[in-house]
């Protein structure tokens, strides 16, 4: 698969190529560390999930998107 695109957002690069893929999503944003993944989530209730990198503030731990979750719960997660 081919992870590269031409289109970046306000979160950085554009991967379209994780729609309802949030597993692939995730691992994609973790490595690169940069960007989006656009529909990558899908719940009934609410519709579709973006999942952005996001940032972290590490002095005062707050921030949004994959980045914070992962430095505040990071040992957590599986």
């Amino acid at each position: 698969m081919n992870f590269t695109n031409n289109k970046t957002g306000v979160f950085g690069p554009i991967y379209n190529q994780f729609q309802n893929q949030p597993k692939l999503a995730i691992k994609h944003l973790l490595k690169v560390q940069n960007g989006e993944c656009p529909k990558a989530l899908f719940r009934e209730d609410i519709g579709f999930i973006d999942i952005v990198w996001g940032k972290n503030d590490p002095k005062t731990n707050k921030g949004y998107g994959l980045k914070h979750i992962v430095e505040k719960h990071g040992q957590n997660i599986k």
